[in-house]
């Protein structure tokens, strides 16, 4: 079956094509006939001074008239033709910034692929590749932010895991050093850009002894029964984390920020706890202090918190 739409755009140029040249009959008409349709009987007259004047006026007149009326129908069209011409312009920026969006979805999901591939090397080079892209990828587009964190995650998860029967201090010797991709996906985890996360980093049941965590944005994360041994925590921002039975035995909280953190049952012999930002009398009361606990003078001078170390202490 045929298109129509031709045929009606056919119909329609020889529609207006016989209005114009109706209209430019009718103007010639009107410009040769017109003086006397309106004055016949004084024009009737014969050719003289004052008829011509009339005459010419009037011709002249009827020109200006469809002088102004051709013009308004050239700015009418003008503009039109002007619309047209941005609505063509603005389908072919939104064509192009489709299709560049959908070219740089598939080189993004390109790099991850090949970025999550390097992650289950075998090889520690490849590893930091791996995270480092990530890392880029997380930056260069806000809608795989989460995806990142969560994949940088589980990977610090898998392959720093608790040992087994290893809950509290009954763990390995605290000095046990971290791998480079593990400590390095922790500092991408830490110094992410500041987004909306509808989630909360999940590193619990990690063995994180001697991690570097300096600086790094920990709000919300979930570290309970993590073992935290010597690790750096300064300036940390640990606002709202989830501490419970995590070791902090020797840690370093030193200017961290750590305002309704959950501290039940957490490790603090020989933490360095000055200078904390946050920390509450209840919060050492709920954790497991000692007397190397080094406390900001006004908690340690605390009477509930004294009380505490000392029957934690007690044989």
């Amino acid at each position: 079956m045929s298109d129509p739409a031709p045929s009606r755009s056919n119909a329609w140029w020889w529609l207006a094509a016989t209005a114009i040249l109706l209209a430019a009959v009718g103007f010639m008409w009107l410009l040769w006939q017109g003086p006397w349709i309106l004055d016949r009987a004084r024009l009737g007259e014969g050719t003289t001074t004052g008829v011509a004047s009339v005459v010419t006026g009037f011709r002249t007149a009827v020109v200006a008239v469809g002088a102004g009326i051709v013009a308004g129908i050239g700015l009418v069209l003008s503009h039109r033709s002007l619309q047209h011409i941005r609505t063509n312009d603005n389908r072919q920026a939104e064509f192009t910034r489709g299709t560049l969006e959908l070219a740089h979805e598939g080189q993004v999901t390109d790099r991850f692929a090949k970025a999550i591939g390097q992650l289950a090397s075998q090889v520690d080079v490849e590893r930091l590749g791996g995270v480092y892209s990530l890392e880029r990828i997380m930056r260069d587009s806000a809608k795989d932010h989460p995806t990142v964190v969560e994949v940088l995650a589980a990977f610090v998860r898998h392959h720093a895991p608790l040992p087994e029967q290893s809950g509290g201090q009954a763990g390995a010797t605290p000095d046990r050093r971290l791998s480079e991709p593990v400590q390095a996906a922790l500092t991408v985890l830490g110094r992410r850009p500041p987004r909306d996360e509808p989630f909360n980093i999940d590193l619990h049941r990690t063995d994180l002894r001697g991690a570097d965590f300096n600086e790094a944005n920990l709000a919300n994360a979930q570290f309970w029964e993590a073992d935290l041994r010597s690790a750096n925590l300064f300036s940390a921002d640990l606002r709202g984390a989830n501490l419970c039975r995590t070791d902090l035995s020797e840690a370093s909280l030193r200017e961290a920020v750590i305002t309704g953190a959950k501290t039940e049952q957490a490790f603090l012999r020989g933490a360095f706890l000055e200078g904390v930002e946050g920390l509450t009398a209840e919060q050492v009361v709920a954790a497991y202090p000692s007397s190397t606990t080094q406390l900001p003078a006004a908690l340690a001078d605390n009477q509930e918190v004294q009380e505490r170390i000392v029957d934690l202490e007690m044989p």
